[in-house]
């Protein structure tokens, strides 16, 4: 490893900083650090909208086609407050595609 490499520290070991340590450089030197003990599963779900799966694609060519191998697709949305009180919701996500199937 170069002493000369530029060195980053990604403070979140989430969506958006795994994201930015995949995204960089090779020659960036980057070290993710979280308060978690260690990184596990917590049976959430994501919801990747075209322009997310496009960013995607843009990160890691190939991506997008092992997600949709891996995911299902989201059949209906609801948005709600936080004490789940529903406002609104979106069943047919046809008409909200444009070249990819939401995952």
């Amino acid at each position: 490893m170069s002493e000369n490499k530029l060195k980053v520290a990604i403070i979140g070991a989430g969506l958006g900083g795994l994201a930015v340590a995949i995204a960089l450089d090779p020659n960036i030197n980057a070290q993710v650090y979280d308060k978690a003990h260690q990184l596990r599963p917590v049976g959430a779900d994501l919801s990747l909208f075209p322009n997310g799966l496009n960013t995607m694609g843009a990160i890691a060519p190939g991506i997008v086609e092992t997600l949709i191998k891996a995911g299902s697709p989201t059949r209906m949305v609801n948005l709600q407050k936080s004490i789940g009180e529903i406002i609104g919701s979106q069943p047919e996500f046809e008409d909200w595609l444009y070249n990819y199937k939401l995952f």
